[in-house]
């Protein structure tokens, strides 16, 4: 019979020496995603911010659910870090911070066209 060996946990970094935790990145990036535990938007339907599913909206439908989601980032106490987030992370769909995909978009092009 074969001896039965534990089984390994984490991977070995340099040195032998095994990882027995996640990164410190990871709970790093987790912990800098804690703004949105605050975000007013938390308990709503995500409808509200990225459109339905699976459906074209009609133009009005479309600005009127934008509107109302900006409503919502107005008085939202994280907005700012929301929209930091979306224009870090080039967010391509969705109101984030007060701002819809295509004013995140010329944003993003005119900071670029400042750098040069």
């Amino acid at each position: 019979m074969l001896p039965t060996r534990r089984p390994r946990t984490g991977r070995a970094r340099p040195g032998g020496r095994r990882r027995t935790s996640a990164p410190r990145t990871l709970s790093t990036e987790l912990a800098a995603l804690d703004w949105q535990l605050e975000g007013a938007c938390r308990e709503l339907n995500e409808e509200l911010f990225f459109g339905p599913p699976q459906t074209i909206e009609q133009r009005t439908e479309r600005a009127a659910r934008i509107r109302e989601a900006k409503r919502v980032c107005a008085r939202c106490p994280v907005s700012q870090r929301c929209l930091g987030y979306a224009l870090e992370n080039e967010e391509e769909f969705g109101v984030w911070g007060g701002l819809s995909e295509l004013e995140r978009w010329e944003l993003l092009a005119e900071r670029r066209a400042r750098r040069g």
